[in-house]
């Protein structure tokens, strides 16, 4: 088997199983949801996804300044540094690149 392959036949089951478990916390609490293309409000805006560079610190004024034009999605890695700005995103996306 590849090691995408075995991956997946090792994870699946965890995988599913924790779909199941933050599915159910989802629905159970109020401050949490579903995030689908229609709840976003993107109308005459354009994205602009955020993420740990070296050049964020000389950018953040340019961000600040484009917030009422732009849906800000911000890496898990920059988000910490965005809001000490004073910059609050509006989606925080964080993904493990890591095995399983």
């Amino acid at each position: 088997l590849s090691l995408n392959e075995n991956t997946i036949e090792h994870f699946s089951k965890l995988w599913l199983r924790n779909y199941f478990i933050n599915l159910k916390l989802v629905i159970q609490r109020e401050n949490t949801g579903l995030l689908f293309k229609e709840s976003l409000n993107l109308k005459n805006k354009s994205v602009l996804f955020v993420g740990a560079s070296p050049v964020l610190e000389d950018e953040i004024n340019l961000i600040k300044k484009s917030l009422d034009k732009v849906f800000l999605i911000s890496s898990d890695t920059s988000a910490s540094f965005l809001l000490n700005q004073g910059v609050i995103p509006d989606l925080i996306l964080s993904i493990d690149s890591g095995r399983g």
